[in-house]
């Protein structure tokens, strides 16, 4: 037997309807004609809908009516509908399909906040609540054209000013899915609590709202703390401020400071870099009142007190003005210098200046200054002294103005300590500024006479040899300081030098002094030996002891004008490394071929000669003196 299909439904209406305040959508058809419609079974209706993100949508019912009602579809969808009828062994007919229109729209879901790790659902200032809203728009395929926020005043902790009481913010999109979108209510009132929701509308409508979210707004600067003033002196121990609370109090109150700005009322010197300002930040939310026991005297201060909330400081209150009266002591003197100089009218002596200027702080009216002048050297007498540096109060001075004083010229070689302090009105003194040096030393004065005499030779005990002897020469005293170096001039016997004594010339290089430039030994050849000349080397330093006195002494050339005539020749002289050369003997070789430096020679020989003979003869009778033998009885 043949079987006959069934043919396609004709496919009436595929109307879009609201059902249950759902999108739904309502299709109809016919039978259909012809000789296979007598053994239609059931029909079998499919809806489907691709959405623009990728989504689709679709359902199946089966039913042997001619209408099917589909429930719970998207909004604002076009589906494509297709029906196709089933005979009773199950064979499918031929399928009708019509495009739908668009079901009908609804309103939105309401929005929700963004609740992610790294992003906070909302923030606020002291003015303003930012809040992150996400739409998900399920089961829709209308568009979201907008978000609203409104956020409504609930209480404020503040006081002092007139909350606001609400706010509203509103921001077009025009998207079907909204995961993002940022909404700033502003123009709030600090320190506020609201409730905050929101809102989307689309063609339908605006959606339900969400949820409120409390959300406090940050806190704002306070005013300035009210009715500042100076309560009173305290009997000049300290100056006592007083205030009220801030008027205006948009937040947490934490703390408050006092900033204080000196001006000295006396000069101060332009190198000083004297912070005179004082911050006092620490005072407790709850105290209307401090003493300040700090400040400098003679000083004009201004005042200002300031409050702290979490937001920041408050402007700055009235100032208040105040002078302080005198209150502590000087600082030190500044720049303090010490100088020696040559006199004019006589080089070997000294003059001594002390030089400063102001302190950085004074804390009163400068009235004087204080010397004080202590010097020591070991195994001598201390030496001290005061001196006083009167101030001109007529004449006044000026903020850089340098302070002297002269000392005229002080001990050689003591270690002075010079210390410098200010005095104010009231006879306080500043701590002083310290100034320690080793004075210069002076020029050493004339060995006794009695000691010359206990160091002098005898003509008879000079140890001479054929090329040389020795001499002894004095000690000078160390009274005015140390003796280092020692310098032997010698000339010729019976030519008057003049006796000369005069200060080293420092220099830059020579801090110490240059040695002076006197002549040398050909120099004086020259010239017969009748002008001096040093034996020995510069910055020369040998001792010992004659007698159980101390002396200097050095080894020269013999000649028979020391030891017959007393008259000097050069001779052997030490170096800095204490080599011996001989000086007269390798000059006078070179020269030998001179007929005048043969006769010379000539000379000294028969001196040495006659030397030796009458050493002899001394040194026989000085035995038989002091050990009563004869030279042939040992």
């Amino acid at each position: 037997m043949t079987r006959i299909e069934a043919g396609a439904p004709l496919i009436l209406t595929a109307e879009p309807i609201l059902y249950g305040g759902h999108s739904a959508l309502n299709v109809s058809w016919q039978r259909p004609r012809g000789s296979g419609s007598a053994c239609i079974d059931r029909y079998e209706v499919a809806i489907e809908t691709l959405l623009a993100e990728g989504e689709s949508h679709s359902d199946v019912k089966s039913t042997s009516d001619t209408s099917a009602l589909f429930l719970h579809l998207y909004a604002c969808a076009s589906y494509l509908v297709s029906v196709r009828a089933i005979d009773r062994d199950g064979a499918e007919g031929l399928v009708s399909t019509i495009q739908s229109k668009p079901t009908l729209p609804r309103v939105s879901s309401a929005p929700k906040l963004i609740n992610q790790q790294n992003l906070p659902p909302f923030t606020s200032t002291k003015s303003s609540i930012t809040l992150q809203w996400h739409v998900q728009n399920e089961a829709s395929n209308c568009s979201v054209q907008s978000v609203s926020t409104e956020c409504n005043f609930s209480y404020t902790e503040g006081y002092g000013y007139e909350p606001i009481e609400r706010g509203r913010a509103n921001r077009s999109c025009n998207a079907r899915l909204v995961p993002r979108l940022q909404l700033v209510v502003a123009a709030l009132s600090p320190y506020t609590r609201y409730l905050c929701w929101g809102w989307a509308h689309n063609e339908a409508g605006p959606s339900p709202a969400g949820m409120p979210v409390p959300i406090f707004t940050k806190d704002d600067a306070s005013s300035a703390p009210a009715k500042f003033r100076l309560v009173d002196l305290s009997g000049g121990a300290g100056f006592r401020f007083g205030w009220d609370a801030p008027e205006i109090m948009p937040g947490r109150l934490l703390q408050y400071r006092l900033r204080l700005l000196g001006e000295p009322l006396y000069p101060v010197p332009d190198h000083c870099h004297v912070d005179r300002s004082h911050l006092l930040d620490d005072l407790a939310a709850d105290r209307t009142s401090y003493e300040w026991l700090g400040g400098d005297g003679f000083t004009n201060y201004t005042a200002w007190i300031e409050a702290k909330t979490r937001s920041g400081w408050s402007p700055r209150s009235q100032p208040i003005y105040f002078r302080s009266q005198f209150r502590g002591v000087p600082d030190r003197v500044t720049n303090l210098k010490y100088a020696t100089r040559a006199r004019a009218n006589d080089t070997n002596a000294l003059d001594t200046t002390l030089t400063w200027l102001l302190p950085c702080s004074l804390r009163g009216p400068l009235k004087r200054f204080e010397v004080f002048v202590l010097g020591h050297r070991a195994n001598w007498r201390n030496h001290s002294f005061a001196n006083f540096v009167p101030v001109d109060k007529d004449r006044g001075f000026q903020k850089n103005e340098r302070f002297s004083v002269s000392l005229g010229e002080l001990k050689p070689q003591f270690t002075y300590s010079f210390r410098v302090s200010a005095v104010i009105e009231g006879d306080l003194k500043g701590e002083p500024a310290e100034y320690t040096t080793e004075y210069p030393s002076g020029i050493p004065p004339q060995p006794s006479e009695d000691y010359m005499k206990s160091i002098a030779l005898d003509r008879a005990n000079v140890r001479c040899t054929t090329s040389s002897f020795e001499i002894l020469l004095p000690l000078f005293p160390d009274t005015n300081g140390y003796v280092q170096f020692y310098a032997i001039l010698v000339s010729r016997l019976g030519y008057p030098y003049e006796r000369v004594s005069r200060r080293f010339v420092a220099t830059s290089q020579e801090p110490d002094g240059v040695w002076p430039n006197v002549s040398s030994w050909r120099e004086a050849m020259e010239r017969d030996f009748q002008i001096p000349y040093q034996v020995t080397e510069p910055y020369w330093t040998p001792y010992r002891e004659y007698n159980k006195k101390k002396n200097v002494s050095t080894t020269l050339a013999a000649s028979l004008f020391f030891c017959v005539r007393s008259e000097l020749y050069p001779g052997l002289r030490r170096n800095k490394g204490g080599q011996v050369y001989d000086w007269r003997r390798q000059y006078l070789q070179r020269l030998f071929a001179d007929q005048q430096a043969q006769a010379l020679l000539q000379r000294a020989a028969e001196a040495r000669h006659e030397l030796r003979g009458a050493h002899d003869g001394l040194h026989q009778r000085r035995l038989r003196r002091f050990t009563g033998f004869r030279r042939e009885d040992r």
